[in-house]
C-alpha cells in the first residue's frame, strides 16, 4: 500500500487528484497513479526507472487515459525542461523491438488493444525507430530508442503480477480450445519462424504445438476464413508451429526443448518430413492439417498458444525487453 498524503491538485481545470508520498498523483477518472519524470532518459532506462518505483512506463489503454497523459505533459512546457533536446516528446510503453511493425506494450500485449492514434505518416521506422512516444498533441509515433526523452510512470493495483485471464481478456484474438483449455491465436502478419517464436514469447505464450486430434481440428477450423484476408505475399498452405530440427537433422524438438513426441500427438502430412532441398528445419502445419518441415527464413502465418494453467510475471518480460533494447541501443 502507498500512503496518500493530504495534497490535492487541480489538473486540466476539472480533475481533482491526490498525491502519494513518493510523488505519484492519483487520477480517479482512470484509477491510475502517474508520476512525471523531468530528467530525460533513453527508452530502456525509462522502463527500468519505472520498474524501480514499482510502476510501468505509461501506456494509455484508451483515449481517456491518453488525454490524461497529454494534460500532464502540458503542465511541463518546453521552457521548464531545460537541457532536454526532445522536449516535445514523451516516451510511451510500446515498441516493435522484437519484430518490425509488430507493436507490443512493455508487458507484451498487442498495441491494437490499446490507444494507437498515430501521427500522420506514422509509424515510418525512419532511421531504425523501434520505440514508442507521444507528441504534445497526444498523437503517437515511433522513435529511436536511444534518444533522451522525458517520460511518465504509471502505477495500478498489482501492476506486475498478471494472471493468464487478464492477458486473455486484453487480447480477444486468443480463442479457447475446449478440450485442452488452451488458447490459440492466429497471427495474420507473416513472420519467419524465429520472429514468430519471439512474438509468442512476448505475449506470454509460446509458438503453438498440437497435443491432440481435437486441437488439430480446432486449429484447422481457425485458419480457413482469416488466411484469405491477408494481403502479404506468403505461402498460404502452411502455418508455423512450435517445433524444429535445428539441433540435429531429423530429430524434432518443441520450443520447450522436449522431443516432439512428448506433445502427445504427432501426425505428419503424407511424405513428411522430407527436408526438401536440405533446407527445411522448422515446423509447420498444413492448412488442411498434418505436420510438415519448412524453411525457417520464409515468412508464414503462425499460431501462438497460452496454456490452461499458465501464470505470468511481467517483471521478467520487462527485464528481458530491457536487455534486448540495450543490445541495440545501449551505450
Amino acid at each position: 500500500m502507498f500512503k496518500i498524503t493530504v495534497l490535492f491538485l487541480l489538473i486540466a481545470g476539472t480533475t481533482l487528484v491526490q498525491a502519494t508520498e513518493d510523488n505519484y498523483v492519483y487520477y480517479p477518472e482512470v484509477n491510475i497513479h502517474y508520476k512525471f519524470h523531468k530528467k530525460p532518459l533513453q527508452w530502456s532506462d525509462a522502463i527500468l526507472e519505472c520498474y524501480r518505483e514499482n510502476a510501468t512506463l505509461a501506456m494509455p489503454k484508451n483515449e481517456v487515459e491518453a488525454n490524461v497523459l497529454k494534460n500532464i505533459f502540458e503542465q511541463y512546457p518546453k521552457s521548464t525542461l531545460t537541457g532536454d533536446p526532445n522536449a516535445d516528446y514523451l516516451h510511451l510503453g510500446f515498441h516493435d523491438v522484437f519484430s518490425e511493425g509488430e507493436y507490443l506494450t512493455v508487458q507484451g500485449h498487442s498495441i491494437q488493444y490499446f490507444y494507437h492514434t498515430w501521427s500522420a505518416g506514422q509509424p515510418d521506422n525512419a532511421n531504425n525507430e523501434d520505440c514508442g512516444m507521444m507528441f504534445r498533441s497526444g498523437l503517437i509515433n515511433d522513435y529511436s530508442c536511444g534518444q533522451l526523452v522525458v517520460f511518465i510512470c504509471q502505477r495500478e493495483a498489482n501492476p506486475y503480477e498478471m494472471e493468464l485471464s487478464n492477458i486473455i481478456n486484453s487480447d480477444i484474438a486468443y480463442k479457447l480450445e475446449p478440450y485442452s483449455r488452451k488458447r490459440f491465436k492466429l497471427h495474420l502478419n507473416p513472420k519467419p519462424w524465429d520472429q514468430a517464436r519471439t512474438i509468442c514469447h512476448a505475449e506470454g505464450g509460446q509458438l503453438a504445438n498440437i497435443g491432440s486430434k481435437q486441437e488439430e481440428d480446432f486449429l484447422v477450423n481457425q485458419i480457413h476464413s482469416p488466411k484469405n484476408k491477408v494481403n502479404h505475399v506468403y505461402s498460404k498452405d502452411f502455418i508455423f508451429m512450435g517445433f524444429h530440427d535445428l539441433f540435429q537433422e531429423g530429430k524434432f524438438f518443441n520450443v520447450q526443448g522436449k522431443e516432439l513426441e512428448d506433445n502427445g500427438y504427432v501426425r505428419w502430412a503424407s511424405g513428411q518430413p522430407d527436408n526438401f532441398a536440405k533446407n527445411e528445419n522448422c515446423g509447420t502445419m498444413l492448412v488442411s492439417g498434418g505436420l510438415n518441415d519448412y524453411p525457417c527464413s520464409i515468412a508464414l502465418l503462425f499460431f501462438c498458444e497460452l496454456s490452461a494453467n499458465s501464470s505470468i510475471d511481467a517483471r521478467f518480460r520487462i527485464i528481458d525487453l530491457y536487455s534486448n533494447v540495450l543490445i541495440n541501443y545501449g551505450t
